[in-house]
């Protein structure tokens, strides 16, 4: 007796042998570990150019307690000027802009995520934090925050620079940053007890001299830090 397959099966056979295999376990693991693996560098900047600053003192606690695989650096904005698009020269050559401008932008450019240590001054960000915005995009050169990750700490006076901070988060689409949701690090620096030395560093309130971190304060920036860190990886994934 002579068999004939019908056209449908033909196909249907063919669909099965086309259709790709499905990764193993171990191979969606492994892109799991990888990914969570990538080496991400932060820019830290800080809106505050005081030598004993509360907010520069919050960057420095979180250099202390970084997730693996992670670099930091406090990028230093004191040298910017005010933004003034007489510097460039009609041109976007780099070359012919201040050192302390090409510098700023070198190193947040070269970054995959940023942290804010964000001052409220007047009820808004500091004129050092929005000269830094405004050098870092600018229409000339690349904006060199495009497309990373960031997160805001902050430390100021009754408010706890959340108004300064809210500013910031609204100029995040033009800079085309993603910035970390969820509640943002914002502490009152003159309320009892003490959190910060008078060098501006985070210090354990519960023992008087310590050089040790205030635990429950250096466990929400930890935590800001592995949030921005997380997300760093999602967007290079």
């Amino acid at each position: 007796m002579l068999l004939r397959r019908s056209a449908s099966s033909v196909v249907a056979r063919r669909a099965v042998l086309a259709a790709p295999a499905r990764p193993s376990r171990s191979r969606c693991l492994a892109t799991v570990t990888s990914a969570s693996a990538q080496p991400i560098h932060i820019a830290a900047i800080s809106g505050s150019l005081r030598k004993g600053s509360t907010n520069t003192g919050l960057l420095r606690a979180a250099a202390k307690n970084l997730p693996e695989g992670v670099t930091f650096e406090i990028v230093d904005i004191g040298g910017l000027p005010t933004y003034n698009d007489d510097i460039w020269q009609d041109t976007n050559d780099e070359s012919v802009i201040p050192e302390a401008i090409r510098t700023f932008r070198a190193k947040v450019l070269k970054a995959d995520a940023l942290l804010f240590a964000c001052p409220e001054y007047n009820l808004g960000v500091t004129s050092a934090l929005k000269a830094a915005i405004d050098w870092g995009y600018c229409p000339h050169g690349p904006n060199v925050f495009d497309g990373k990750a960031a997160a805001i700490v902050g430390s100021g006076g009754g408010g706890g620079t959340a108004r300064a901070q809210t500013q910031l988060r609204t100029m995040g689409p033009n800079m085309n940053v993603y910035f970390v949701n969820g509640p943002d690090v914002a502490l009152k620096r003159y309320e009892n007890p003490q959190w910060f030395s008078e060098s501006g560093d985070l210090l354990d309130p519960k023992v008087e001299g310590s050089d040790l971190l205030d635990p429950k304060v250096e466990g929400w920036v930890k935590n800001k830090v592995a949030d921005l860190v997380t997300l760093a990886r999602k967007l290079k994934a």
